[in-house]
C-alpha cells in the first residue's frame, strides 16, 4: 500500500476556497481542498476515517487532513457491500466465482472471520452488537463463533421481491425495527412502512424507494414526489424535522446528532430540526456521495475524478 499526503504526487490541491464567510449558527467552509484516490463508494469508518470501495475489491483510506492509504485489494472477484463494524469493517461478495462470503476485516483490511453463504444476501447490518444479513425471505445473524444463526422470516414472506430495495434492520432496546423503502411500479405499489415483530406498523409519508436510514434516536429519510426534501422521524414515526432543497440530497450520518448532506452545498445540519451548522458550496454536479468524520466532511460529485476532503 502507498501512503500520500502533504504535497505527494498522488494528491492534488484544488485550491483555496473563496468567498468564505461566518454567519451564526451555520459555518461557511473555508480551507483547502485535497483530491484523492480514484471514486468509488464512500464511506466513514468509526469516525475517524474515510473509507473508498468498489466492486473488484479496491480500497483506499483517508484521514481528516486529507492524507491517503492506497493500493490495498480485499481478497473478492466481486464486492456487493462493504459496512462499517467497530474499527474496522464487513464485506460481502463472491470471493471467487460460484462462491458468496461475508468477512469481516478489521482497520488495517486483515481478515478477521468468514462466514461461508448458500444463499445471496443484498444487505448487512451492524447493530447492538450484532451482525445481519439480509436475504431474500428474511434476516439470518452471522454468529461470532463464524457460523450463521436461524432464518428470522419476514412478516410478509418474499418481501424483498415486493419492494425495489432490501430493507434496513434498527435495534431499539429488546425490539427489532425493520424499514422498507416504497415501491410504486405498477406491480407491486408498496408504500414505505416500518414495522416491529410486535405488530406496530407504520408508513412513512410520500417515501422514496430506500428505507430510511438511522442517525442516533432518529430516522432520515428522502421524500416527496421528485425527492428533493429531507424528513427527520422518531423510532416510532413521529415527524420531528423537514426541510426542502432544490435537487435531490444524499446524505450520511455525522455522529448521532448531526448528518452531512450533499445537494447544491455540502453541509453538515443538526438533528432533528436539520437547521444547517456549517456548509461549503461545491461546483454544480450532481452529488454521488457524502460522509463526515471529526474534523473533515468528503463528497463526490457524480463523472469526478476522485474524493474531496474538507476540514470543517
Amino acid at each position: 500500500m502507498t501512503t500520500t499526503g502533504g504535497r505527494g504526487a498522488a494528491l492534488v490541491m484544488v485550491g483555496l476556497l473563496s468567498l468564505c464567510a461566518v454567519a451564526a449558527p451555520a459555518t461557511r467552509a473555508c480551507g483547502v481542498e485535497r483530491v484523492d484516490p480514484p471514486g468509488g463508494e464512500l464511506l466513514a469508518l468509526n469516525d475517524q476515517r474515510f473509507l473508498v470501495w468498489d466492486d473488484r475489491g479496491a480500497l483506499s483510506f483517508g484521514d481528516s487532513k486529507g492524507g491517503w492509504t492506497v493500493g490495498a485489494r480485499l481478497p473478492f472477484e466481486q464486492v456487493w457491500k462493504v459496512v462499517p463494524d467497530g474499527p474496522g469493517f464487513l464485506v460481502s461478495g463472491a470471493p471467487k466465482p460460484g462462491v458468496e462470503a461475508i468477512v469481516l476485516f478489521d482497520g488495517q483490511a486483515r481478515e478477521i472471520r468468514r462466514w461461508k453463504m448458500s444463499e445471496s444476501s443484498f444487505e448487512l447490518f451492524v447493530e447492538a452488537g450484532h451482525r445481519w444479513a439480509v436475504r431474500r425471505t428474511g434476516l439470518v445473524e452471522l454468529l461470532s463463533t463464524g457460523a450463521l444463526g436461524p432464518l428470522v422470516a419476514f412478516r410478509d414472506g418474499d418481501a424483498v421481491r415486493r419492494h425495489y430495495h432490501p430493507p434496513r434492520l434498527f435495534q431499539d432496546g429488546d425490539s427489532r425495527l425493520i424499514c422498507w423503502g416504497a415501491d410504486r411500479t405498477k406491480l407491486h405499489d408498496a408504500p414505505g412502512i416500518c414495522e416491529r415483530a410486535d405488530s406496530e406498523r407504520w408508513v412513512v409519508p410520500r417515501a422514496g424507494s430506500e428505507p430510511p436510514v438511522r442517525c442516533g434516536p432518529w430516522l432520515v429519510a428522502r421524500v416527496g414526489r421528485d425527492q428533493r426534501e429531507l424528513v427527520v422521524l422518531s423510532l416510532h414515526g413521529a415527524a420531528a424535522g423537514h426541510r426542502a432543497f432544490s435537487t435531490p440530497p444524499v446524505f450520511a450520518c455525522a455522529g448521532p446528532d448531526h448528518v452531512v448532506i450533499g445537494a447544491r452545498e455540502v453541509e453538515v445540519a443538526e438533528l432533528p430540526s436539520l437547521a444547517s451548522r456549517w456548509s461549503h458550496r461545491t461546483v454544480g454536479r450532481r452529488m454521488h456521495a457524502v460522509a463526515a468524520v471529526t474534523g473533515a466532511v468528503a463528497y463526490e460529485t457524480e463523472g469526478s475524478r476522485g474524493v474531496i476532503i474538507l476540514p470543517r
